[in-house]
């Protein structure tokens, strides 16, 4: 198996004109342009649907009629529960790689990357939490790897729960959809496997993805590709196992909430069927495009609802219902920015 050796990535000076003062490289402003577009991108999705897609006013008749009581068995009870088995796992993870802090930490800054999800997208919101474990003197490669294995996991329990709510699906008539969307979870569960499991995949990946990951973060520079290698295999195939079927079954619980949103709305769906449906949706959003799947999750849902028979306007309440979900929720997270200590309990000499 070839060992990755430390890669240099010089930067790139911008031409000096003598006696004019440096000007900051015009690839820095399309930066910020790119991605402030394509955070505007998921708007401007729900704005077209919302204005040629979907009866407004069917959709709104919908809402109005919500059962209040399931709601909120479905947001202060089980989703409660989901955050507190989502924050174990942070707790896990981050014990794998020496990090010490309390549960009630774990918890705070599970919330930290949750809340974020107000302004960037959820697949990068937990590397927020990165920032803070680096600021109180965990390394760059620990910080970034923490929230890493907790998004790989998290996807890996996406794809499985997906597959286990398609197989359990009572008189499946694979329909084209249904068929691309099953191998779609396939192809997505082999890739994850391969990576995951295999060193020779991983030592490839590693290889090409070291300079990207110093050019988006500079600091990382500082330590050498084998080692970032080294102390991604920290994390056993053990403890990826098991950190998986946690996943699924909180995961599985995370869907059985919208279930019951769906049913406060008078939503047909079995479980099962919402299962599918917000197995692709979770997935699609986890692209860095928009801002808390807002439009993302519009767009995917209509199709995946009329698989099952259901028009678009009941796809866009039952959407317009998890957005009010995800809002409660980060807004009650956002609090936990009010109790994060200054330091947190730090390795005198980190990994």
């Amino acid at each position: 198996m070839p060992e990755l050796t430390q890669v240099e990535i010089l930067p790139e000076k911008a031409a000096e004109v003598p006696g004019e003062p440096a000007k900051a490289p015009r690839r820095m402003a399309l930066h910020k342009l790119t991605r402030w577009g394509l955070r505007a991108v998921g708007p401007l999705i729900l704005v077209t649907i919302l204005l040629f897609g979907v009866d407004l006013s069917q959709a709104l008749s919908l809402l109005i009629h919500v059962s209040i009581p399931l709601l909120i068995v479905s947001w202060f009870v089980i989703f409660p529960i989901v955050v507190l088995m989502r924050s174990l796992r942070w707790h896990i993870i981050a014990r794998i790689y020496g990090i010490r802090q309390s549960f009630v930490m774990s918890i705070v800054l599970y919330f930290i990357g949750f809340s974020a999800g107000f302004l960037i997208s959820d697949s990068i919101s937990a590397f927020v939490r990165s920032v803070f474990l680096n600021r109180d003197g965990y390394r760059w490669s620990v910080s970034i790897l923490t929230p890493f294995w907790e998004k790989t996991v998290e996807l890996i329990a996406i794809l499985l729960s997906g597959l286990i709510a398609f197989a359990a699906l009572p008189q499946v008539i694979l329909s084209r959809g249904l068929l691309i969307m099953t191998l779609n979870l396939g192809a997505g569960i082999i890739a994850a496997t391969a990576l995951l499991l295999s060193p020779r995949v991983q030592s490839w990946a590693f290889e090409r993805l070291f300079p990207w990951l110093v050019r988006r973060v500079p600091r990382i520079r500082e330590e050498q590709g084998a080692v970032l290698l080294e102390e991604f295999r920290r994390m056993r195939p053990g403890a990826v196992i098991g950190l998986t079927l946690f996943s699924i079954a909180t995961r599985l619980l995370y869907f059985y909430s919208l279930y019951l949103v769906g049913l406060a709305m008078n939503c047909p769906l079995t479980f099962w069927q919402v299962s599918v449906v917000m197995a692709l949706v979770s997935l699609v959003t986890m692209i860095p495009i928009g801002i808390g799947g807002i439009g993302t999750r519009d767009m995917i849902m209509i199709p995946t609802f009329s698989l099952f028979g259901q028009p678009a306007e009941q796809a866009i309440a039952f959407s317009f219902l998890i957005l009010l979900t995800n809002v409660l929720w980060r807004a009650l997270g956002s609090l936990a920015w009010m109790f994060l200590p200054r330091y947190l309990p730090a390795l005198e000499d980190t990994p």
